[in-house]
């Protein structure tokens, strides 16, 4: 242990008296300064150190370490001459220049300390839940509203078991730049059985003063009465509007039939206007029923290869007439050998469709509509985009909510539903919608949907994900079709695919899925399906190859496939797919 003794009671002296005597290395053996009142002995006093008005006389005992910070040239000099030879002596400039730097790293500790206790009081007092999970999964700060919530405390590490759908969320956010946002099942287990909780999460990556990824902050909402009201709400517009749509059809059926009478022009008129009406709420009432199917999962995509030129030509049909009529023209820019995906038809054709028509309903007469269509990486850019009245920027964020119109559109006819399932239909396909607008010069609308291959990565992603948190096990079959890309005919090639999906299709399980794999082959998720399941399925693979599949087709065709388990063969994407590439058999 250092003996120290401090030579200077004022500013300096007191912040070393109270810096050094929290080291446990270090004993201060007294302060000296000739004035009663100086602040360093007034702090000595309350420490109980020994207090000194001379120096001169201390010499006599051992002292390792002299700290002069009087600020007196004769001071320094003077104990330099009385002390002894292991003593050393740290005064004048240098002695003050290292009380400046501990009273500066002092007091930033202190200002740190203060500012964290200050954000832990605010963390506290939130009434949502708050997370900050580090890079190893472990807490390092847990309000009492998360400690509740989620049945965790600080220094739990997260396990996979028990908290996948948060691991999730939190890994996807240490991905990310900006803030993600997702809602999610937690299912928390105690000792009296489990509850299953919907909760909303806002995470964040942080990273440290190098910019490396440190942890991801969380707020965390629940959200279970809320999904649960707006369920029953759900149920009632459904049950309404079921029961409006049947005396609404047989109003719309009996006005044909007047409408063939004969009629006055008075009475056609009020005939019009009633027909008109009728075809408005008709298609309110579709719309909900809509958006009630969809949010309880009623409606299932028919997913297929798809080519988003041709849904396109399909889409621009239905609004040739309003195109005509207002003198709109209409631009089609489309990049060449754009890509086919991965989608059900009638859902994107829904999706351009419906954007297209309000395209034509917001845009003035001689306006101008431009579709375009471009392919990056592993994402395909569908946008329509309008020469049309705009949204104001303020209302950009809710326009895709139920019943949400521009206030540039109130003159408008429309229910406000539509973009709620165009937003709906996009989501269905892993992809994203987002939109620009400037008033009184137009309004843009982006629809990313991902290529085949990535729309697999994502499908697999999901699966894992599922299977962590249900505790539940899948399969993976990768069939590759050797040769295929030598037959010369698209439409070879486009007829042999179409049969070996369907062949594979009566095979499996609705439930289960198909995807095609680089345009060479094909993805098989075998849902709740262990190996032995999955090898049947391979075996009668081999029975319809070695039949007459390809008996038409010109050139050889050598089909192998590979076998993945989860979790037996790996837990997590890239372990799967390597396991398919290492053990494929030739059929």
């Amino acid at each position: 242990m250092k003996k120290v003794l401090i030579i200077g009671g004022g500013r300096r002296g007191k912040g070393l008296l109270e810096i050094l005597h929290r080291d446990p290395n270090v004993e201060i053996t007294g302060v000296v300064d000739k004035k009663d009142d100086a602040l360093g002995i007034k702090s000595a006093k309350e420490l109980n150190i020994p207090i000194y008005t001379d120096y001169k006389a201390l010499f006599t005992k051992p002292i390792d370490i002299v700290l002069d910070v009087s600020g007196d040239p004769s001071v320094f000099e003077e104990v330099f001459k009385l002390k002894r030879e292991e003593t050393e002596v740290l005064g004048g400039f240098v002695a003050r220049l290292i009380s400046d730097v501990l009273l500066e790293r002092h007091n930033a500790h202190s200002l740190i300390s203060a500012q964290k206790k200050e954000i832990e009081s605010m963390v506290h007092g939130m009434g949502e839940a708050v997370l900050v999970i580090d890079k190893e999964k472990k807490i390092f700060l847990v309000n009492p509203v998360a400690q509740r919530l989620l049945g965790v405390k600080k220094d739990d590490i997260l396990i996979q078991k028990e908290h996948a759908s948060i691991i999730g969320v939190i890994e996807r956010a240490s991905e990310k730049d900006m803030p993600i946002m997702e809602e999610i099942e937690f299912i928390k287990k105690t000792d009296m059985g489990s509850t299953s909780k919907m909760l909303n999460i806002v995470a964040s990556r942080i990273d440290d003063e190098e910019g490396n990824f440190f942890a991801v902050a969380a707020i965390i909402r629940d959200i279970t009465e809320e999904k649960k009201i707006e369920r029953l709400k759900n149920e009632l517009i459904a049950n309404v509007s079921h029961e409006l749509r049947t005396p609404l059809t047989s109003i719309t059926n009996s006005i044909y039939l007047l409408e063939a009478s004969l009629l006055s022009e008075k009475q056609t008129r009020f005939i019009e206007i009633i027909k008109k009406n009728t075809e408005r709420l008709l298609r309110v009432i579709n719309n909900l029923l809509d958006i009630s199917r969809i949010e309880s999962g009623m409606v299932s995509l028919r997913m297929d290869v798809v080519s988003i030129p041709n849904l396109i030509e399909d889409s621009i049909t239905s609004i040739k007439g309003v195109l005509l009529s207002k003198k709109i023209e209409l631009k089609i820019d489309i990049e060449d050998g754009f890509p086919e995906i991965y989608g059900d038809k009638e859902g994107i054709t829904h999706i351009l469709t419906n954007l297209l028509s309000n395209a034509c309903k917001f845009t003035p007469p001689e306006g101008k509509i431009t579709i375009s269509g471009k392919a990056k990486e592993e994402d395909i850019y569908i946008s329509v985009s309008d020469t049309g009245v705009g949204i104001p920027s303020n209302e950009l964020d809710r326009i895709f909510g139920k019943f949400q119109r521009a206030t540039t559109a109130e003159q408008i006819e429309g229910t406000g539903l539509g973009l709620t399932i165009v937003k709906h239909f996009v989501n269905m396909h892993k992809g994203r919608i987002s939109v620009e607008s400037e008033i009184g010069k137009g309004t843009k609308f982006i629809v990313t949907l991902p290529k085949i291959d990535k729309y697999f990565h994502l499908s697999l992603e999901e699966e894992i994900f599922r299977a962590k948190t249900e505790e539940a096990y899948f399969s993976i079959i990768l069939i590759k079709l050797e040769n295929y890309l030598k037959i010369k005919s698209e439409n070879e090639k486009w007829r042999l695919l179409s049969n070996i999906e369907e062949r594979i299709k009566a095979e499996i399980h609705k439930s289960d899925r198909v995807i095609r794999y680089k345009d060479r082959g094909f993805f098989i998720i075998l849902l709740h399906a262990g190996k032995e399941e999955a090898e049947k399925v391979g075996n009668r693979l081999r029975e319809f190859v070695d039949g007459d599949l390809f008996k038409d087709v010109p050139q050889t065709i050598y089909v192998s496939y590979g076998i993945a388990v989860f979790p037996e063969d790996g837990e997590d994407k890239e372990s799967l797919l390597k396991k398919l590439e290492a053990d494929f058999i030739m059929l």
